[in-house]
């Protein structure tokens, strides 16, 4: 699944859970991915697709290597990091940071490295599989 295909099953699993849709970015914008608000809350969400979804590339609809997933995984991780640290301390109970992944096992490990600091700093994460089911890993409330 590639990066937009995360972000939309993102927003429609949020969307079961009482959110509504804010704001998102597609792969050729910059910005926050996606921006969902709730009861009393508001996630925002850095995400990442297991594919490539540059059509004409040689890597068009094919699955990340693990020298990609490691790349994106932390570039991800490094942007929630940021998107937290941007969040007023007048908000800090009300915004959630999450980073959503199309499942893949590369991401699956280094999101297990580093999923001690990942859960100290409160980052969520969201894996979208194949079909578009979300799950959420680890107790991370919305």
């Amino acid at each position: 699944m590639d990066e937009n295909g995360t972000i939309q099953a993102l927003e429609a699993h949020l969307a079961t859970h009482e959110y509504v849709f804010e704001s998102r970015c597609h792969t050729t914008q910059r910005g926050t991915d996606l921006v969902m608000t709730g009861p009393g809350k508001r996630i925002v969400i850095e995400a990442k697709g297991n594919t490539s979804s540059r059509e004409g590339s040689k890597r068009f609809k094919k699955p990340f290597t693990d020298s990609q997933c490691a790349d994106h995984f932390s570039r991800a991780f490094y942007t929630a990091c940021k998107m937290r640290d941007a969040v007023e301390d007048k908000d800090k109970g009300t915004v959630r940071v999450a980073i959503g992944l199309g499942y893949s096992e590369f991401y699956a490990k280094y999101e297990r490295w580093s999923r001690k600091s990942r859960e100290q700093l409160d980052v969520g994460l969201f894996w979208v599989d194949e079909q578009g089911v979300v799950t959420v890993e680890g107790d991370w409330n919305y």
